[in-house]
């Protein structure tokens, strides 16, 4: 998954680039609607990471229809694109939980993140 971030510790160097080979939204949808036929959706918990999951236009789409079949789910972010419009759509698609990553304090935070201003986004995320 992309990211808006390059962070040290960072695996995949997710920061801004175009991973070929994505799922469409058709495709996971799909997915969630055969996993749904086979397994008890309202045991099962989705843990949607990245990257960064905010990146990806469809996320609130396939979300609504995952938690629409009875998934229960919940997103681990950055918190840099966290705004009120995000918070309503997070609450319109039934998310659970939300684990916004912290690395330090202040500009600890920021060096390891690759990004000015990330702690101040973080902590300053509007919440539920």
């Amino acid at each position: 998954m992309n990211c808006n971030f390059f962070c040290k510790h960072c695996g995949s160097s997710a920061g801004r680039k175009t991973f070929p080979g994505q799922l469409s939204t058709v495709e996971i949808i799909r997915v969630f609607r055969e996993i749904g036929r086979d397994f008890y959706p309202k045991n099962i918990m989705i843990a949607v990471t990245g990257g960064e999951p905010l990146v990806r236009k469809d996320l609130f789409e396939v979300m609504k229809y995952a938690s629409h079949l009875g998934f229960y789910w919940g997103m681990v972010t950055n918190g840099y694109l966290v705004n009120p419009d995000v918070v309503r759509k997070m609450k319109e698609t039934g998310m659970n939980t939300i684990s916004i990553s912290i690395d330090g304090i202040g500009q600890t935070h920021d060096s390891f993140r690759n990004m000015k201003k990330a702690y101040d986004h973080a902590i300053s995320a509007p919440v539920f």
